[in-house]
This record gives C-alpha cells, sequence and structure tokens, in this order.
C-alpha cells in the first residue's frame, strides 16, 4: 500500500477518534482500539473510492451533478452493513486497488475539477446519509467525519496535486 494511502487512512482514523462510539455497535462502545480506528479509516475510503467510480461512469456523457441517489445509497450502504464489526475490515490490497480503480476512473473519463469536485460531494453526501440511517449516527459528527474522508480520498487519487 502507498505510503499515502496509509497517511490518508491514520488521518481518518484521528478524526474518527473522539467519536469512535458513533459508528460502533452497541456491545462494543466502551472501547475502541487504534487499529480499530484505521480499519473504520479504510473502510470509508474504500466506500468513497468505489462510490467515486460509480458516480463518475454513472455521470460521464450525462450532465456530471446529476446525482443517481438510489443506486450509489445502494452502493455505498453496502458497505457499512458490517461497519465497526469484527471481520469487517479493508484490507490493504483491496484499498490500494479501490484507490487505482477510482483513479483510473476519474482520469480516463476526463473530467474537470468542477465536474470532480461535483462527483465527490454526490459520493460524500449519500455516504453520510447512509450512515446517518444505517449506523445510527450523529449527523453532525458523520458530517465532519465524511468531509475528511472526502478531501484525504481526493488528496491520494490526485494525479499530481491534489483535486479538491
Amino acid at each position: 500500500m502507498t505510503t499515502d494511502l496509509a497517511a490518508a487512512r491514520s488521518v481518518i482514523a484521528r478524526e474518527i477518534g473522539p467519536d469512535a462510539a458513533e459508528f460502533t455497535p452497541a456491545e462494543e462502545k466502551n472501547f475502541v482500539a487504534e487499529a480499530a480506528l484505521i480499519s473504520m479509516g479504510g473502510m470509508l475510503l474504500h466506500a468513497f473510492f468505489k462510490g467515486m467510480v460509480e458516480e463518475t461512469a454513472k455521470s460521464f456523457g450525462k450532465k456530471v451533478g446529476e446525482v443517481t441517489g438510489e443506486s450509489l445509497g445502494a452502493l455505498v450502504g453496502g458497505f457499512f452493513k458490517g461497519f465497526g464489526k469484527r471481520g469487517s475490515a479493508v484490507g490493504d490490497e483491496a484499498l490500494e486497488a479501490s484507490r487505482s480503480e477510482a483513479q483510473s476512473a476519474v482520469t480516463h473519463a476526463g473530467l474537470t475539477r468542477e465536474q470532480i469536485a461535483q462527483i465527490s460531494q454526490a459520493v460524500a453526501a449519500a455516504m453520510a446519509t447512509v450512515m446517518t440511517h444505517q449506523i445510527d449516527a450523529d449527523p453532525a459528527v458523520t458530517k465532519r467525519v465524511v468531509e475528511k474522508v472526502k478531501s484525504e480520498g481526493l488528496k491520494v487519487i490526485a494525479a499530481k496535486e491534489p483535486l479538491s
């Protein structure tokens, strides 16, 4: 896994840290180890990258920024069914593959920075909605964490400089 991807996962883990209980099952809210936070950071990045691929593919050839809503929400929601539970971690290879796939999708679509920003915002909004409803996390905490995921995710998939 590339260093920038590991760093992004750690930054997201630190953002989750104080509010980790918002994203863990009720029976595990008392203690969340650093490794679990890093795992959550990886899961969130993975969901963001997969969402970017899906939304880029759907937006290519139609008006960018027209949110696909249901399908994007279903895609992101699938990643959160086991969020915070043992065995739900995304491995380094899968995370690297999803980063590479997102980077390739954005590069090959030839989107402008503005279009990439619109797509990433649609993905972030879908993630926040799913996390708030499926995990029952506090909306304000979720928004803050998802914004960090978006900014770190865009840094990682940027070819030479941040896209945001």
